[in-house]
């Protein structure tokens, strides 16, 4: 008898051991970390990439090489008290395998928005920043415009008095020249209404030829803009996302909206919520929010030449705070939603930016978003985990929204994934994704930009028959062990009988 019982507990164990090797080979991310970047103010201090359209990836200089431009916030510990803010302009590149600063700049102030386009028509991008400028006799809201020249890049026009929260440029009237869209407020304006503002750039001076209020939608934030035909009529839209009503009630919005001449006007706006009362409370215990749209993005994402827009953001369910990503098209006439999808995978979860790109080599463009994941109070020094951080990478395909991937991970007492860009850092035709924001360390923090890779489609493809041939023929292995033990146990007992 004892032989026997030998005998079914091998079986057991080799079962056993399929079913545990099964799920670990499914369950393996994709995500290959290749570099990890700190600032000069790692441990000593404070620097944090917030916000998210503070980075940008463009050639600046013209060598031929993307550089990864980051901007946000930068203090020094001294006697336990930190400095004043400082904003820290800083230009990276990547070279496969380590990180090389090509230039820093700072000032008095802070940095919320980093952006790339030509805005003087020269063919070299320039950099626009907006954030905050602290002198003698204030704080003020300000737009700044870099170029590079000289080995560096130098100031070359600026604007004060306006809060800026995104930045998009693009030639609405199709007359060659750059216009510069920001949304944001006045700060001469006590009652902070959202606004959408018009510049160019004449020489070395940036020129605000508009400014129109975004009441018309009964829009209280907006977060992002963006330009583009979005019919393929001819005809550019601007777009806008946020949220409308107070914080503890807030619906995401989406906007759009033509300019005609000077004037503006609100084509079509939708707002949503899952559940019509209450918000999330944020890792401090405050006002989260019901829904929110924290970042937009307009591209092509099916290949059928018609761009669709993508907002992400998080939504309220009644008891936690979802991540939430929607794809929407415009018919002309009315915004219709095409697909949406939410998540949870903590009490909040949250998508902070969106961007896109073929990151897997699939020959498609997928969307890759950026946040955070945290338990409600994990800002208190008792909390029972960190906050952690999250990228995620989804395809489309006209329908519905699929994830293909995704990738979290903790450090120190916490991490969040600002923002993240996509781009090819070496020009060896294989796609990276940056990665930046904000890593918590008691009172210190840092951006801990990152380059990330995926397996390729093709590898892909090519492990997983191999990976289910592996399994099959474990199985039929295992089942063949289990056959033969038992048929031989049951030989020995019609021999012992």
């Amino acid at each position: 008898m004892g032989h026997r019982r030998w005998k079914y507990l091998v079986v057991s164990f080799l079962l056993f051991s399929l079913l545990t090797i099964i799920p670990v080979v499914n369950a393996q991310s994709k995500f290959v970390l290749r570099g990890e970047q700190h600032w000069d103010t790692y441990g000593v201090g404070g620097t944090c990439d917030h916000g998210p359209n503070d980075l940008a990836i463009a050639d600046v200089d013209g060598d031929g090489f993307n550089e990864i431009i980051v901007g946000g916030f930068t203090y020094n510990m001294i006697n336990g008290s930190r400095t004043p803010l400082e904003a820290p302009l800083t230009v990276w590149t990547w070279n496969g395998e380590n990180f090389t600063l090509k230039q820093s700049i700072k000032w008095s102030g802070t940095i919320e928005v980093v952006y790339a386009a030509d805005v003087n028509g020269d063919g070299r991008k320039e950099v626009l920043t907006a954030g905050l400028f602290t002198n003698d006799s204030g704080t003020y809201g300000s737009l700044r415009v870099w170029h590079w020249t000289n080995g560096g890049l130098s100031l070359e026009a600026h604007y004060e008095g306006v809060s800026v929260s995104s930045i998009f440029v693009t030639d609405l009237n199709k007359n060659g020249t750059a216009d510069i869209l920001g949304t944001g407020t006045l700060n001469s304006d006590p009652q902070n209404t959202a606004r959408l503002f018009l510049w160019r750039l004449v020489g070395n001076n940036l020129i605000l030829e508009d400014d129109w209020s975004l009441s018309a939608a009964n829009v209280t934030s907006s977060s992002s803009v963006c330009a583009s035909d979005l019919a393929n009529n001819g005809q550019i839209e601007v777009l806008t996302a946020g949220y409308s009503g107070n914080l503890n009630d807030s619906k995401g919005q989406l906007c759009v909206w033509s300019v005609n001449g000077t004037t503006l006007s609100l084509e079509a706006s939708k707002e949503w919520q899952t559940v019509s009362a209450g918000y999330a409370p944020n890792i401090a215990g405050g006002v989260l929010g019901n829904t929110v749209v924290n970042n937009m993005k307009v591209a092509d994402l099916n290949g059928d030449g018609i761009p669709e827009i993508v907002t992400g953001g998080f939504t309220y369910d009644g008891s936690k705070a979802e991540g939430q990503l929607r794809v929407w098209d415009w018919n002309g006439v009315d915004l219709i939603l095409k697909g949406s999808q939410e998540w949870k995978d903590d009490d909040i979860t949250l998508v902070y930016c969106v961007t896109f790109g073929d990151v897997d080599g699939s020959g498609h463009t997928e969307i890759v978003t950026g946040g955070m994941l945290a338990p409600y109070g994990s800002f208190n020094t008792n909390a029972t985990r960190p906050d952690r951080g999250q990228i995620c990478v989804w395809s489309y395909n006209g329908k519905s929204l699929a994830l293909k991937e995704s990738q979290d991970w903790a450090f120190a007492l916490g991490v969040s994934v600002w923002n993240v860009g996509v781009a090819d850092l070496r020009n060896d035709g294989k796609v990276e994704i940056i990665s930046s924001g904000c890593i918590s360390m008691n009172d210190l923090c840092d951006p801990d930009m990152r380059v990330w890779t995926l397996a390729p489609a093709t590898e892909e493809a090519l492990a997983t028959p191999l990976v289910s041939a592996s399994i099959i023929i474990l199985a039929i292995a295992v089942c063949a062990a289990a056959f033969l033990l038992v048929r031989r146990s049951r030989l020995k007992i019609k021999q012992d009988t």
